[in-house]
């Protein structure tokens, strides 16, 4: 059988990748594409004369002479969330395959339309939710799919962070720009995440505030919600936490529970059991349970164990996983962004309106 002669010409060549943004994200992209055997970054564009690469990189200001003059394959988009879509859009026309930060784009219908030209064109679009890409969350997962929690009751997660006990910059605060605050920036993870671990969502009620910054976008904000299976779940998400970065997971199960941690300097994975104790009914003797190796080599009552070996870079994996992507043809799995953008666009509706939305299905 004659192999596809486009995937023989990407595993015979460098990937040729340009960046697009050049802020926080896109340092975070260019440091972990270097890490990637044979792909290139060859260009990088931002508005800001000023930034400095350190390496042979060609610099644009304009991100449609970039794509125009340089021969590229695959595009990092790190800008505003307004800049999203025409950016993708422009890209995928010139048969450029494309990651792009979260969310996609400001609106639904955006996001279905860059969806069905990648599609139809074969080409990669992926958006930037890397929490997906953790290695501890994939063993989460794992332990979930092989039933070790049982019967899922529960899930609840809390996204917070206070910038550094300083407030969000610029373009963040800008409604028409961002899309919204804390909601779309650090919620938008947890919600992708949900149904990546237990399927649909069914309902959801939210509120928010703006107390801390006073903009016209929210800083603070909790979202309840019912899953199609009956599981309840919970977001509660903050752009003024005092107590610095802070990432936290909790699922109950009727036989076991798991917590995922993720502060400023660890990331923790604890699966806890309680059973009875034989002489007072009410007391219960807690159980670490640790996967080191697999599913099948399930230990107890030994500590969980937090090697560096165990951490993982979620941005450096999804970056791995888009190139890898484009080089297999094949299309990434699960690609359910259209599907976040809508559950994005629910919460604002239910706090808009002050009740419960029913999430259909497009």
């Amino acid at each position: 059988m004659k192999k596809n002669n486009l995937l023989m010409n990407y595993m015979n060549k460098k990937t040729k990748v340009a960046i697009i943004g050049y802020g926080k994200r896109g340092k975070t992209h260019l440091r972990n594409y270097s890490k990637i055997n044979d792909v290139e970054v060859v260009a990088i564009c931002d508005v800001n004369k000023n930034i400095i690469f350190g390496r042979d990189i060609k610099y644009y200001q304009d991100f449609k002479i970039m794509i125009d003059s340089e021969k590229i394959d695959a595009i990092s988009i790190c800008t505003p969330t307004n800049e999203h879509y025409p950016i993708a859009l422009y890209c995928l026309k010139k048969g450029i395959h494309v990651l792009c930060e979260k969310p996609i784009t400001l609106t639904i219908k955006q996001a279905q339309e860059l969806s069905q030209i990648s599609q139809k064109s074969k080409l990669i679009l992926q958006v930037g939710y890397h929490l997906k890409f953790d290695g501890l969350i994939n063993k989460l997962k794992s332990i979930i799919d092989y039933n070790e929690l049982g019967k899922i009751l529960m899930i609840r997660a809390r996204q917070a962070h206070d910038w550094g006990g300083l407030k969000p910059f610029g373009w963040l605060l800008d409604k028409s720009k961002s899309g919204g605050g804390t909601i779309i920036d650090n919620a938008s993870h947890y919600l992708n995440l949900f149904e990546y671990l237990l399927g649909n969502i069914e309902e959801i009620h939210a509120f928010s505030n703006n107390l801390s910054f006073k903009k016209d976008v929210e800083d603070n904000a909790i979202i309840t919600m019912k899953f199609k299976t009956g599981i309840l779940g919970e977001i509660e998400t903050s752009w003024q936490d005092s107590s610095g970065r802070n990432n936290q997971l909790l699922i109950c199960g009727s036989k076991a529970t798991a917590e995922y941690k993720e502060t400023n300097i660890e990331r923790i994975l604890e699966v806890k059991k309680y059973t009875q104790d034989k002489d007072e009914w009410n007391r219960l003797i807690r159980e670490n349970i640790y996967l080191p190796k697999g599913i099948e080599q399930l230990s107890k009552k030994i500590n969980i164990d937090n090697s560096k070996g165990l951490l993982f870079e979620s941005t450096e994996n999804m970056l791995n996983y888009f190139i890898g992507s484009i080089r297999k043809q094949t299309a990434i799995i699960p690609n359910n962004f259209t599907r976040t953008q809508q559950l994005i666009s629910s919460v604002y509706e239910s706090i808009a309106k002050k009740k419960v939305i029913k999430i259909k299905q497009i």
